[in-house]
């Protein structure tokens, strides 16, 4: 069956315009082949980018362009339609996108970049080498982090160093990116620039752990030589700004993610995050007990979880030196119920447990303290339960951690410092031979017997004992 878009490119008298007015107008332009070939001419492809930037031409009104600007633009999100070749390799176009760069109008900037952002990869594209001989190009996106898509612009370019197209990482690092980054998150950054520089990290990482071989770890390298990491970390355990300090250290642990000893393997000389990091570990008790911040808080678990996995001696032993796995042991039995925190800490322990870092796994013991803790916690969840029908937050997850414990010792061949202290806290022992495992096998059984397609569902509605951020009112 014909669509109404079939039936207007029959008639003669057609145009862009009347196109649009159609209401499948913007799904069509991906998937009918006859529409995107007749949005694909020279003249055509300049409407709809015009339409895009709100850039108005002298044969149209303002509210005319307003009208088809949100259409044109959608061309561009989520599933891009395939004018995009075009574009890309049209260089009169692209030149008409990066000349739109340099405006204080911040919508048609932000709708340049995303569109360049993804006219980047296509193959026979006139983007990157535009970008990478024009340096002041760089230099204005770098003066405008705040605007979005100026960083997904950058990030698509040095992404392609990893099919051969190189230059970008030199450029944007020799014209200060890293700088600008660390600079402008320590300046009071408005909440678009602290979300697009916090987004832009995470999916370089992203990128680089999906893809081991990727030239995206020379960019790490230079993030860790720069002169201005030390600066920015201190800032990050410094700022009394909950929210900007939550990002910051979102970016400290995703920096870590890329920076660890499967990448670097000097175990002498650490990367230089973990230098400027090793100097606050004395401030991680501070920042548990003292900043009731939930996603503060998780960030800063991750950090901890993060520096468990990096594979680096020097970095485990700093640990062991600090009260870092104490407090957050004391953050995981806190006067809270925030799931997510407790699931990171004890995704952490259990990092810890399972590594071969026996210092770690002996200063989370604490001399067998801990384990005393986990049956006194155990226990007074037990009571609550009695009392009120249901136990504290912490009590299933907890229980997670006290059988990681539990299976040391069930290896009978090998015997080590981590077994012992297990072995002879024998209250220990016996509470989970005869209550919790007692409790987890009848668990098994329970749930095993249920029949399929039953659901059992508890819907609680609790403060979880953490603030939440507030914007400041203007």
């Amino acid at each position: 069956m014909e669509s109404p878009i079939d039936t207007l490119l029959k008639d003669p008298m057609c145009t862009l315009e009347k196109l649009m007015d159609v209401e499948d107008f913007s799904r069509e332009m991906k998937t009918n082949a006859k529409l995107i070939e007749y949005c694909s001419t020279p003249q055509r492809l300049q409407s709809i980018i015009q339409y895009s930037l709100c850039d108005i031409p002298s044969s149209q009104t303002r509210e005319s362009v307003l009208k088809y600007h949100y259409i044109c633009s959608s061309l561009f999100s989520d599933e891009v339609s395939h004018i995009i070749d075009p574009i890309a390799q049209s260089t009169d176009i692209v030149r008409y996108l990066f000349d739109s760069l340099n405006t204080p109008n911040v919508t048609k900037m932000s709708n340049a970049a995303v569109i360049l952002s993804s006219a980047i990869s296509v193959d026979n594209s006139f983007v990157l080498e535009y970008l990478n001989t024009n340096d002041d190009v760089i230099t204005i996106l770098i003066t405008h982090l705040e605007v979005d898509g100026v960083l997904e612009l950058l990030l698509e370019a040095i992404k392609l160093e990893d099919i051969n197209k190189n230059g970008t990482i030199d450029q944007v690092c020799r014209l200060g990116l890293i700088e600008a980054l660390f600079k402008t998150l320590q300046s009071h950054p408005s909440l678009d620039a602290l979300d697009n520089i916090t987004a832009f990290v995470h999916n370089l990482v992203i990128w680089k752990i999906s893809n081991s071989d990727s030239y995206t770890s020379k960019f790490v390298t230079k993030i860790n030589e720069s002169p201005e990491l030390n600066q920015f970390v201190h800032f990050a355990f410094t700022t009394q700004d909950d929210f900007v300090a939550a990002q910051c250290l979102q970016i400290i642990s995703n920096i870590l993610a890329c920076s660890t000893v499967l990448t670097y393997k000097d175990q002498v000389t650490l990367p230089g995050i973990y230098v400027a990091l090793i100097q606050h570990l004395s401030q991680f008790e501070e920042i548990f007990v003292k900043r009731k911040i939930g996603t503060l808080t998780n960030n800063l678990v991750y950090i901890v979880l993060s520096l468990v996995l990096s594979g680096y001696d020097k970095v485990h032993e700093e640990i062991t030196r600090q009260t870092v796995l104490k407090s957050m042991i004391a953050v995981f039995y806190g006067a809270h119920s925030s799931t997510v925190v407790r699931q990171t800490v004890q995704i952490t322990v259990a990092s810890i447990l399972s590594s071969g870092t026996t210092c770690l796994k002996v200063n989370l013991l604490d001399g067998g303290n801990l384990l005393d803790l986990m049956v006194q916690k155990d226990k007074e969840a037990l009571e609550e339960k009695e009392k009120k029908n249901i136990a504290p937050d912490y009590w299933l997850i907890g229980e997670k951690m006290m059988i990681g414990f539990y299976h040391f010792i069930e290896d009978k061949d090998e015997q080590n410092e981590v077994k012992e202290i297990i072995e002879k806290n024998a209250e220990f022992v016996n509470y989970m031979k005869n209550v919790v495992m007692v409790r987890e096998d009848y668990k098994s059984g329970y749930f095993g017997k249920i029949a399929q397609g039953e659901e059992f569902t508890d819907e609680i509605d609790f403060d979880d004992g953490f603030e939440e951020f507030e914007e400041d009112e203007e």
